[in-house]
């Protein structure tokens, strides 16, 4: 897979009901700097994966993919 940007492939995966939800919990979707972390990308990764996040729609197969090839390609910015 081609390198993976958050800016370009990742942040426009979690719209603003996404990010709105998860603001109480601390967990900042829509900023770079959280997500990168690796501790953070992981827990997030393993909601998605786990189809429990977004709570109205779990993500398809094909996303969750991508944000682990994101991931796994070193959270580029």
């Amino acid at each position: 897979m081609a390198d993976v940007s958050f800016k370009t492939d990742i942040r426009p995966l979690f719209n603003q009901t996404d990010i709105d939800h998860m603001e109480p919990f601390g967990v900042a979707l829509d900023n770079y700097e959280y997500m990168s972390n690796l501790v953070n990308a992981d827990a997030v990764y393993d909601v998605l994966h786990d189809k429990t996040m977004p709570p109205h729609a779990p993500w398809p197969d094909d996303k969750i993919t991508l944000f682990r090839a994101w991931i796994d390609g070193g959270c580029k910015p």
